[in-house]
């Protein structure tokens, strides 16, 4: 079927789109993405503008599957922009001081005395307020990159980070843990066997993890994709049906809001779960 021309709202919402992908800027990690309203929860009045993987992402996934009926365009120059900063991203796992297996929200920075970060930002104003945070890679924005990366380039795995998540996925999983996140234990119980937030290889108290239910959704999501091999879904088996009954029980429970840390409105949960079942493509769910 051809591709039609968008309806005149709908043209004019892309092209706001379009126009609002940064393609100048100072700090060259800005550059190809979107970016997003960061409000420090400090209370000093102050929000600013960040960079980070995941929000592009989201909208790389709707743009996508829109091109599937739809005319945009400016996509394939909008798109090579994203692919060359999601280069960068992919980069930064063996640069950084996280495991390499799993994919970072936020850029690995550099400041000026040399050291490099997975962090927001480089100023020097905001860092008096954060201190330098090193975010830990995460398999909610990882999943998301095995996801664009099997449907974009499904025939080559030209950076290997396909086989290196499902290979390690398994090693994030909610089993063994001595102590939760502090709210967990408000909607689930300890050592649920689904995948965890962040790709931490030692787990302390000072800094633990977390599960999440709308995380462990993108995660199902991914692992049915036609990409994945049956020996590589066998092998996380496991924690595949653990997190679809912890997913069920919070769909039966109705306490939506309680069971993600990240993502605070329940139509998130929602507008997930209707992702991952589209087609029937995930279909544990």
């Amino acid at each position: 079927m051809p591709q039609k021309q968008l309806p005149a709202l709908a043209d004019k919402l892309y092209r706001y789109v379009l126009n609002s992908q940064t393609t100048g800027h100072p700090n060259p990690r800005y550059l190809g993405m979107w970016p997003t309203k960061l409000k420090l929860r400090w209370d000093v009045g102050f929000s600013m503008a960040e960079t980070d993987l995941f929000l592009p992402l989201q909208i790389m996934h709707s743009l996508s599957e829109l091109r599937r009926d739809w005319i945009l365009d400016g996509y394939p120059l909008m798109a090579d922009r994203f692919n060359a900063q999601l280069g960068l991203y992919l980069q930064d796992r063996f640069d950084s001081a996280w495991p390499s297996d799993m994919v970072n929200y936020w850029p690995l920075q550099e400041f000026s005395d040399g050291t490099k970060v997975n962090c927001f930002t480089t100023t020097s104003f905001l860092q008096r307020f954060t201190g330098r945070v090193d975010l830990p890679s995460d398999t909610d924005t990882s999943s998301r990159v095995f996801v664009w990366l099997s449907r974009e380039h499904p025939e080559v795995d030209s950076s290997g980070f396909r086989t290196e998540y499902l290979a390690n996925l398994g090693k994030y999983v909610d089993r063994g843990r001595t102590f939760g996140y502090p709210g967990e234990d408000k909607w689930k119980h300890l050592n649920s066997g689904a995948f965890l937030t962040w790709a931490l290889p030692v787990l302390t108290e000072a800094k633990p993890n977390n599960v999440d239910s709308v995380v462990n959704i993108n995660i199902l999501d991914s692992l049915f994709q036609p990409q994945v091999s049956e020996a590589a879904f066998n092998d996380l088996a496991v924690p595949v049906a653990a997190a679809t009954d912890l997913i069920e029980q919070v769909i039966r429970s109705g306490e939506l809001e309680k069971s993600s840390l990240y993502y605070e409105r329940p139509s998130q949960f929602l507008m997930t779960f209707a992702r991952a079942v589209e087609d029937n493509r995930t279909a544990c769910l």
